[in-house]
């Protein structure tokens, strides 16, 4: 079983109550700039702020790297999180359940090993029955090792 995805609502809430400035401000220095805020952006070096807040509309951007997204996106890109795992971390801060947020079980996880075991064998037996000749020829040709084509 697939792992159910995160409803559109539940994910408009989180963005809705995360307190964007605040979040990147844990990570950048952040001057106010009008409606915006500015800092020095984490994602590259330099010298002069490029990089901005726009609370009111709920995303960052950095006029130097082109960086943009949202809380979720910025807490991927600093902590190098997946989606999902952004989204606990997040939803954990605000008080958000996401308790849809499964994971694949140990029976999704079997069922991808099943089908990469019957690639594998798929793969074997055409590349080491007459129909792999070619191809063996050019793995020979290239110097990689039996062992290691098999």
């Amino acid at each position: 079983m697939a792992p159910r995805q995160i409803p559109p609502q539940t994910l408009e809430e989180l963005r809705r109550r995360v307190d964007l400035v605040g979040l990147v401000s844990r990570h950048v220095t952040l001057k106010p700039s009008g409606r915006e805020f500015r800092g020095l952006c984490p994602f590259h070096e330099e010298r002069t702020p490029s990089f901005y807040v726009v609370p009111e509309k709920g995303f960052f951007f950095c006029h130097g790297c082109r960086a943009r997204g949202d809380a979720i996106g910025f807490l991927q890109r600093m902590r190098g999180d997946s989606f999902v795992e952004a989204v606990r971390e997040l939803a954990r801060e605000v008080g958000l359940s996401v308790s849809q947020l499964d994971t694949p079980g140990l029976d999704e996880a079997q069922r991808l090993r099943d089908v990469t075991a019957a690639a594998q064998e798929h793969f074997q037996a055409r590349l080491w029955g007459e129909e792999g000749a070619a191809a063996r020829a050019y793995l020979e040709e290239r110097g990689v090792l039996e062992a290691t084509a098999r």
